[in-house]
């Protein structure tokens, strides 16, 4: 896959080869990440540190996780980037949280 800048990626779980041996970046392990610059052999760095990152380091496969809440009337999906929506019945309409998941979860994906 071909990143850019601007680019959510998540950073692999462990301590990558060639990252420093402090363990200075190791703050990063399982994050979601911005990618603020990019170099022509791809790799990247996603913040004013100056760490650098490469394609190595990015989990391809990461596990999602998001957040539902419900309370009274109303459904919170938030997504593993930050992403929010919401949803809200209707008072003379009967809640239902699976219609409710379905809105938040659309809303949130659209941002």
């Amino acid at each position: 896959m071909k990143y850019k800048v601007g680019d959510k990626v998540r950073i692999i779980n462990k301590r990558g080869i060639g990252w420093n041996c402090c363990g200075e970046m190791d703050e990063y392990f399982g994050k979601v990440v911005t990618i603020t610059s990019m170099q022509d052999n791809g790799n990247f760095h996603v913040d004013s540190k100056c760490w650098l990152f490469s394609k190595k380091d990015i989990d391809e496969n990461p596990r999602i996780e998001t957040k539902i809440f419900n309370a009274g009337n109303k459904t919170v999906v938030i997504l593993a980037d930050g992403r929010r929506g919401e949803a809200k019945c209707s008072p003379d309409d009967e809640y239902n949280p699976v219609v409710g998941v379905a809105i938040a979860y659309g809303r949130a994906l659209a941002k």
